[in-house]
C-alpha cells in the first residue's frame, strides 16, 4: 500500500498532515507511519488499519484510523478523538504488536 493520509487531497498535504499529527500526539520526532497494527489489549486482539474505523477488540469507537506512527519503544494510533483533533492517541507498547504491515514507499 503506498502511504496516505485519509481526505489529504496531494503527497504533499499528507506529508504536512503527517508531520503535524505527529507533533501532536506523540511530540516525537523519530517515528515511522505504518499502514496497519495487529496488536492485543487485555488478552483481546485488535487490528488498526489507516482509512479503516477502529470497530475491533476493546477499541471499538467507530471512528477512522487516520495515522498509525511507529517509534522505538511503542505505537500511536490516531483517530479524530483520539490524537488528531483532541485527547491522546491509542498507545501500544512494543511488547502488545503482534504484527505491523508498511507502507511500501515510507
Amino acid at each position: 500500500m503506498k502511504f496516505f493520509i485519509p481526505s489529504a487531497k496531494t503527497e504533499k498535504e499528507a506529508q504536512e498532515v503527517l508531520q503535524a499529527i505527529a507533533k501532536n500526539a506523540t511530540g516525537k520526532s523519530n517515528f515511522k507511519p505504518i499502514y496497519q497494527l495487529h496488536f492485543k489489549h487485555d488478552g483481546n486482539e485488535s487490528i488498526a488499519t489507516v482509512g479503516e474505523k477502529l470497530d475491533s477488540g476493546d477499541y471499538k469507537n467507530h471512528e477512522k484510523v487516520i495515522a498509525i506512527l511507529k517509534s522505538d519503544d511503542m505505537c500511536f494510533i490516531c483517530t479524530p478523538n483520539r490524537g488528531v483533533v483532541r485527547d491522546i492517541p491509542i498507545l501500544v507498547g512494543k511488547h502488545d504488536i503482534l504484527g505491523i504491515i508498511c507502507f511500501e514507499n515510507q
